[in-house]
């Protein structure tokens, strides 16, 4: 077994990695996400060759050693308690990494450490939904981050000046937040990917400004299901390629500046009757420019019943151009 680079052992319900474990030297990928509880001897440091390590909710007797393996590129979901990171300054290839943040936390301290990985460029932060990260001030010092997700509690979103200043792809979940994200999150003049997933945004309206998102490519909104209203001004995300809006049941309708994105080429929508049915009616003006429209309509009670009306909507747009 020596020999084995590939070791999966993902949702298996094992309970226990033995010790021989740290024999396998040309052991590459080590994937044991997903069994909750697994105990893990600190072995892992031994595997030098190991380039991903995948992990979700396991117990150590001691904090894991990893400040050994030179070649780790991916670490993904380790509890922050079962690792130090005081030898993150040791983890010099890794460029993904995702930590379970747990209940204390010091994100001060944790961002300080988690900056001398000089080769991280994709971090995920997953926590409580009982506890709020107070400040994610810190996030400034990361110049090398492009990617970002948060799934937590947040009590309020750092200015735009304090987010990664190279950050391309954020994701939001179960923020919780109060105050409408966009008139931050607009200022950030490299981001081309937005996810705002369940529950992130808890308000009714969302405003996105004049010249707001200036290279924002995919808007994705899933799960804001208390959002009645957007709002988008003149020139704003104008070089937006795909919007997509899933689980917001009180949406009432689609703002009229969509009709002049030009570079708008996909729409996917989950929906109620009401507003589909002015969607292919009195207001079928404000999508009609759109080459791909996928509505899914839901009456949000019971499983959802797709329909996809591209069809429809293509026919709409062709009368437009030849018009």
């Amino acid at each position: 077994m020596t020999w084995l680079r590939y070791l999966g052992l993902r949702n298996t319900n094992m309970k226990e990695l033995p010790s021989s474990l740290g024999c396998l030297k040309n052991l590459e990928v080590l994937d044991i996400a997903r069994n909750k509880g697994i105990e893990v001897p600190n072995v892992i440091w031994k595997l030098a060759k190991l380039r991903c390590l995948y992990m979700s909710e396991i117990k150590c007797k001691v904090p894991l050693r990893l400040d050994t393996l030179k070649n780790l590129q991916t670490l993904k979901y380790i509890p922050l308690h079962n690792w130090s990171p005081e030898h993150a300054a040791q983890l010099t290839s890794v460029y993904n990494l995702s930590i379970n943040l747990g209940e204390n936390l010091d994100i001060r301290e944790l961002c300080t450490s988690l900056a001398k990985m000089e080769s991280l460029i994709s971090l995920c932060l997953v926590g409580s939904v009982e506890r709020n990260i107070r400040s994610l001030d810190q996030l400034k010092i990361f110049h090398h981050l492009t990617k970002l997700k948060i799934v937590e509690r947040v009590a309020k979103l750092p200015s735009a000046s304090n987010f990664p200043p190279n950050l391309s792809y954020l994701k939001l979940y179960e923020s919780y937040l109060h105050e409408d994200p966009m008139p931050v999150l607009q200022k950030l003049p490299q981001l081309l990917y937005l996810s705002l997933g369940i529950d992130s945004y808890i308000g009714p309206q969302m405003v996105i400004s004049r010249d707001g998102f200036p290279r924002l490519r995919v808007l994705s909104l899933n799960g804001l299901n208390f959002l009645k209203s957007i709002q988008l001004e003149k020139g704003a995300m104008a070089e937006l390629n795909r919007l997509e809006i899933i689980g917001s049941p009180l949406l009432e309708s689609l703002p009229e500046e969509l009709r002049f994105m030009t570079n708008l080429k996909e729409l996917k929508m989950e929906t109620t009757p009401q507003l589909a049915s002015k969607l292919q009616g009195v207001n079928s003006h404000i999508i009609s420019n759109i080459p791909s429209v996928e509505l899914i309509i839901s009456e949000w009670q019971g499983p959802l019943t797709e329909l996809t009306l591209t069809a429809a909507f293509f026919f709409i747009a062709g009368i437009h151009k030849e018009d």
